[in-house]
């Protein structure tokens, strides 16, 4: 999985800074060394990821698949619910993903809006890339408030496959082998394989992949790297996600408080 630097210029919300401290405290005692307390988080972690949906990831069925299904997993009002996210035929195209009052996917805007109180009005860019028979899906961070983060597992080839977690921040990350992402503590999507497809002529070349056989622990290199073993959303997290946040006012309502 790559991760590239961001050109995405943002206005500087101060709570930002303080967030992001936060949480890399946080992470860094998520990465304990004892293989005893790794197992316990992971243990802690998957009594919450078996009641989320599973779906073979996209980059599992087919390589001539256009677009996405994303589905939610998180919060619990809105588990199940998915929305087909192509732009039939472009090749290049970009999805933004943020709040909304609505849970709906505009293909006019090429928006998709959540309605879950950690997602920022403009959290994170999803890009869809078709070149050379391969379709590539990368997901863009834009420096939301409770931030974006990947979670997967190490490569097959790995004695111990826990699920870790990394945080993308002012990144540009391949979403290939990442089963989910969580968008602030309390939403958690994942990327379905569509029935719509490329016209690309079949790969003759094609090779099919072997069975791997474990060889290695790889987790240490990916605790190193930056992932770490993640967290359940908080209790108080997942109850607020239960409610409505309010819309920003709109232009008319401003003017009419100043001109009282």
């Amino acid at each position: 999985m790559g991760c590239g630097g961001s050109k995405q210029q943002v206005q500087e919300d101060p709570r930002r800074a303080k967030q992001a401290e936060k949480r890399k405290q946080s992470q860094q005692k998520l990465r304990p060394e004892e293989e005893a307390q790794q197992e316990a988080l992971t243990n802690k972690f998957e009594s919450e990821v078996n009641s989320w949906p599973y779906r073979p990831p996209w980059y599992l069925k087919g390589k001539f698949t256009q677009g996405a299904n994303v589905m939610i997993a998180l919060p619990e009002p809105l588990r199940g619910m998915y929305f087909t996210v192509v732009c039939r035929n472009d090749p290049k195209y970009t999805v933004s993903v943020g709040f909304g009052q609505e849970t709906k996917f505009d293909s006019t805007l090429m928006r998709l809006s959540i309605a879950c109180s950690t997602v920022s009005s403009n959290h994170c860019r999803l890009h869809f890339t078709h070149t050379k028979q391969r379709s590539i899906v990368e997901i863009e961070d834009c420096q939301s408030l409770n931030g974006t983060f990947l979670l997967s597992r190490p490569p097959a080839q790995s004695t111990r496959r826990p699920m870790l977690e990394m945080e993308v921040r002012g990144k540009t990350c391949s979403l290939e082998g990442v089963e989910y992402i969580r968008l602030g503590a309390g939403c958690v999507l994942t990327l379905e394989s569509t029935n719509i497809y490329w016209d690309d002529e079949p790969d003759e070349n094609e090779v099919n992949e072997e069975e791997v056989t474990p060889t290695e622990d790889m987790v240490p290199k990916m605790l190193e790297e930056g992932w770490y073993f993640p967290m359940p959303c908080p209790p108080k997290v997942a109850e607020l996600t239960q409610k409505k946040r309010e819309a920003p006012p709109t232009h008319d309502a401003i003017n009419k408080v100043t001109t009282v």
